[in-house]
C-alpha cells in the first residue's frame, strides 16, 4: 500500500492516540504504514548548477533557487572510570536481584534484536517516513587520535586525544533533533526482553558540548546475562517501571535527549555479553562476531526520512534551540513554496528524482540532484517555486522518486486545506495506550 506523508495540517491529529488507524474516503490506512512504491527511471536533460550539488532539470518550469545542509552530528564521552562504575552497580544490583540465575554460565548468545528506536507519531515529525539515522559505531581501533576501525572497516566512528575511543552504537535524530526532543517524537525502545536493573533520571539533557555531566539511562538484562544500555536520554521521559521490573521487547523506555557528555539529541546503544565484554552487534568484515540484529541493517541504508513542503527553508538555530520547519500546505497566488527533502545516507553516487504534479496529475516541474560530494548520516535538500493566479487551483502533489522508491505528499493552491472529521463526532475520552479509529475527508489525497 503506498502510504502517504501526513501533513502539518493533520499533524495535531496523531497527539490524540500512540496508534491510529485512519479511514480517509472509506479507505483504511494504518498511520505507521510507511509503505513506499517503486520509481521509474528517466534519462538526464538541462544542466543547472544550483550550488548544493548539481540540480538537473527534466521536464517543466526549473526550481529558482535550491538550499542544502549536511545533519550536525552529535557525539559522547564515557570515560572509562565511569564505565566501570555504571558495570560495578549494574552487578551488586544483578546479583541483589538474583537475576543473574536465569542465565547459565557459558550459554551461547540467546537475545536477538529489534530497532531500539521509534516514532511516537505526535508532533511535527508525526508523518515522517522514518525519524532516525544511524550516525556513529564503535570503534575498534584501540590507537587514537583520529585511529578509526568501525565493523565493516569503515571510519563511521570516532575516538579523541584524551584516550576515548566510542564503545557504542549511536542514532541520531532527523529531521529537527531538538524539535523532536522537545515534542517527544523519537521513543527509545527496548531493542529485546529483559529486566530492568538500573536507571539514571534527574539529569540535565540539553548539551551541546562534552563534559562531565551525568546521562540519563535505562540499563536492561536480558536472559542470556548480556546487558544493553540506553543513554542520553531526555529528563523525566524514562518508562515509570523501576528496577527489577520487566519489558518486553519494542517496550517504551524514555525519549531521545541530550544528557550527559553530548553534544546533542541521540541514543547511545551500548552493549555487554554476560562476562561483561563490550559487544558489537554488528557483524562484518572488521568484526567476525555474529549479528546481534535480527534483521542488520546496511552500512549505508540509503532512503528519504521526510517530504514537506513550507513557506520557508527549514531553520537550524543554534544548539540547542529547537529548529524552525517552516511546513505549509496551502498556497495563495504570488506565494512561494519550498519543497523540502530529509535523506538519510545520500551517497555521491546516487541522484533523486523529484516531480510536481499539477491538480490533473500532468507535470508541472521535474527535476533530479545529485548527492552531496561528502557522505553524511544525514542531509537536506530544498527547492522553491513561486506560483502565479494562472494556474490550477486544487490538490498538487510532490513526489520523490530515491533508491527506486517513492515518496510523495500534498499541497493545496488557492483552495484551502480542510479536514473534517466523521467519527468520534467529538467528545470523546480515551486512556492513554488504546487503539482506536478516526475517519475523515480531506483534500490533501486523503492521508
Amino acid at each position: 500500500m503506498m502510504a502517504e506523508k501526513r501533513s502539518a495540517f493533520l499533524a495535531g491529529i496523531g497527539m490524540l492516540v500512540a496508534t491510529v488507524l485512519m479511514t480517509s474516503a472509506g479507505m483504511a490506512v494504518a498511520a505507521q504504514d510507511q509503505g513506499v512504491e517503486a520509481g521509474a527511471a528517466t534519462s538526464k536533460t538541462a544542466l543547472e548548477d544550483r550550488g548544493d550539488g548539481v540540480t538537473r532539470v527534466l521536464e517543466g518550469v526549473p526550481p529558482e533557487g535550491s538550499s542544502s545542509e549536511p545533519i550536525w552530528v552529535p557525539k559522547d564521552t564515557l570515560t572509562e572510570a565511569e564505565r566501570a562504575e555504571i558495570l560495578a552497580q549494574n552487578e551488586r544490583i544483578i546479583r541483589l536481584l538474583g537475576a543473574r540465575s536465569m542465565a547459565s554460565s557459558g550459554s551461547p548468545q540467546k537475545v536477538t534484536f529489534g530497532w531500539p528506536l521509534r516514532s511516537s507519531g505526535r508532533g511535527t515529525t508525526g508523518g515522517a517516513y522514518s525519524i532516525d539515522t544511524t550516525s556513529q559505531y564503535v570503534d575498534h581501533d584501540p590507537e587514537y587520535p583520529d585511529k578509526l576501525l568501525d565493523w565493516a572497516c569503515g571510519t563511521r566512528t570516532y575516538d579523541s586525544t584524551g584516550g576515548y575511543n566510542h564503545r557504542g552504537s549511536d542514532y541520531s535524530v532527523w529531521p529537527f533533533p531538538w524539535l523532536s526532543m522537545d515534542e517527544g517524537a523519537a521513543q527509545v525502545v527496548a531493542a529485546a526482553p529483559g529486566t530492568i536493573v538500573n536507571k539514571k533520571d534527574g539529569n540535565f539533557d540539553r548539551h551541546c558540548a562534552m563534559g562531565d555531566a551525568q546521562w540519563n539511562a535505562v540499563y536492561v538484562l536480558h536472559a542470556d546475562g548480556s546487558q544493553a544500555w540506553y543513554g542520553h536520554l531526555k529528563e523525566n521521559s524514562l518508562t515509570s517501571k523501576g528496577i527489577g521490573d520487566t519489558v518486553a521487547a519494542g517496550e517504551y523506555l524514555g525519549i531521545v535527549g541530550s544528557s550527559g557528555s553530548s553534544t546533542g539529541p541521540h541514543l547511545h546503544f551500548e552493549v555487554w555479553d554476560e562476562y561483561l565484554k563490550l559487544v558489537d552487534p554488528y557483524h562484518g568484515d572488521c568484526n567476525s562476531a555474529p549479528t546481534w540484529w535480527a534483521s542488520q541493517p546496511a552500512y549505508y541504508d540509503s532512503r528519504v526520512n521526510m517530504v514537506m513542503t513550507g513557506d520557508a527553508v527549514p531553520e537550524t538555530p543554534a544548539c540547542p534551540n529547537p529548529e524552525v520547519p517552516h511546513i505549509k500546505d496551502s498556497l495563495a497566488p504570488g506565494e512561494t513554496i519550498y519543497f523540502t527533502i530529509y535523506y538519510r545516507d545520500f551517497l555521491p553516487s546516487q541522484e533523486s528524482r523529484q516531480t510536481v504534479y499539477r491538480p490533473d496529475g500532468t507535470v508541472y516541474s521535474r527535476w533530479t540532484a545529485q548527492g552531496p560530494d561528502s557522505i553524511w548520516p544525514g542531509f537536506r535538500s530544498s527547492w522553491w517555486l513561486t506560483f502565479n493566479a494562472d494556474l490550477p487551483a486544487g490538490t498538487w502533489r510532490f513526489e520523490v522518486e530515491f533508491e527506486g522508491q517513492t515518496y510523495r505528499t500534498h499541497f493545496n493552491f488557492r483552495d484551502p486545506t480542510y479536514l473534517n472529521v466523521q467519527d468520534p463526532a467529538g467528545g470523546a475520552s480515551w486512556a492513554r495506550g488504546q487503539t482506536h479509529a478516526i475517519r475523515w475527508t480531506d483534500n490533501l489525497g486523503g492521508n
